[in-house]
């Protein structure tokens, strides 16, 4: 349902873990997603307020601490939110970013 407004490309960077010198490693992944640039206050996954810049909607699993590259920039993933159908089978994910 969700499927057909997923019409702009991103590369999503999701975090695999960490080097000997404690820097975070990425796998990259090509999804589709409806990016919209918008301001918002949102908490992070500590419970922090922080204020995004960006949102996204997606299909695939992402998670605080994964970056996206979209329009020539790098974004950092700060929160993220599902949507679930009434079986609780999740339809899309709704990643805030900054």
């Amino acid at each position: 349902m969700v499927k057909e407004y997923l019409r702009q490309s991103a590369i999503l960077l999701k975090k695999t873990g960490q080097n000997e010198f404690g820097e975070s490693l990425f796998s990259s992944l090509a999804i589709n997603v409806r990016w919209e640039n918008r301001i918002k206050v949102i908490r992070d996954s500590r419970g922090q307020e922080v204020v995004s810049e960006a949102r996204f909607f997606c299909l695939e699993e992402v998670k605080p601490g994964d970056k996206i590259e979209y329009a020539s920039r790098r974004w950092e993933i700060v929160s993220v939110t599902e949507s679930v159908d009434l079986n609780g089978a999740i339809m899309y994910r709704v990643a805030y970013c900054k």
